[in-house]
């Protein structure tokens, strides 16, 4: 997977990549390189260096176990700092701040919610709104 080949902050294909178990390549622009440590989760070139971009998808299909380890590391990383729950805590507490309330704690789950068992019909919720 290729990332990014011009400026771009913090790209949602590498993340996409990373989650997917894929070998990345990606540009040493935006916030690319504090996520992207080279030959370790993925390899980083420069923008606009085709050659460097050849290099490095040739090295990924010549040396099977470094490509192996990229994919591994980087699908251990998206694990460790993409999980959506922790995403939605963060948020929430940034909200919570923004508004200026103390946040009660963790999200509940969505097993926590209480959930109707009656069907709503549009008519309903029309009516709701007037």
């Amino acid at each position: 997977m290729i990332a990014s080949l011009r400026t771009e902050a913090s790209p949602i294909v590498l993340r996409e990549a990373f989650a997917s178990g894929r070998p990345v390549v990606a540009t040493n622009v935006g916030d690319i390189p504090e996520i992207i440590q080279h030959r370790q989760n993925g390899l980083l070139i420069e923008p606009g260096d085709s050659k460097s971009l050849a290099a490095s998808i040739l090295e990924f299909i010549s040396d099977q176990k470094l490509a192996a380890r990229s994919a591994a590391n980087g699908l251990r990383y998206a694990t460790e700092h993409f999980s959506f729950d922790d995403m939605m805590e963060t948020k929430f507490q940034v909200d919570a701040s923004l508004i200026g309330t103390e946040a009660a704690g963790p999200l509940s789950s969505p097993d926590d919610a209480p959930v109707s068992t009656q069907p709503v019909r549009p008519v309903e919720m029309a009516s709701r709104d007037c």
